[in-house]
């Protein structure tokens, strides 16, 4: 299991990039991070988002893909879930993400798979790009 936290100070939301575990071991990881026994395993899902609302309304939001191997394949999933992210962040923050005003939701996508690559990103992929 490997996690990967973005603070991101312009909507005031911390965002959890867990990747590698199934979902029983993310359930564990819910239950004692969060205290929360919400958590219910969907099989067929190869990735998912939610948010976990807490008591002081803190929004904690989930992006879990579990078998992440840098194929086409994981890094569509990984993005299709980020942008279930990006639009319910927005959508928190009254930011309409419709055809008239796309770029809110364009930039701060693109934002969180930015920050996900970088942290994700193994060493020796990243000085082959430079």
């Amino acid at each position: 299991m490997k996690i990967v936290k973005i603070q991101d100070s312009i909507y005031q939301t911390d965002i959890r990039i867990i990747i590698n575990c199934t979902q029983e071991e993310l359930g564990k990881y819910i239950k004692k991070e969060f205290d929360c026994d919400d958590f219910i395993p969907l099989p067929q899902f190869q990735g998912r988002y939610f948010n976990l609302f807490e008591d002081n309304g803190f929004v904690d939001d989930i992006v879990w893909v579990g078998g992440f191997d840098w194929t086409i394949k994981q890094q569509e999933t990984l993005n299709h879930e980020l942008l279930h992210c990006a639009v319910s962040v927005l959508d928190r923050r009254n930011i309409k993400t419709e055809h008239d005003n796309s770029e809110p939701l364009a930039y701060y996508h693109g934002y969180l798979f930015r920050e996900c690559w970088e942290a994700l990103t193994p060493k020796k992929v990243k000085k082959k790009r430079k």
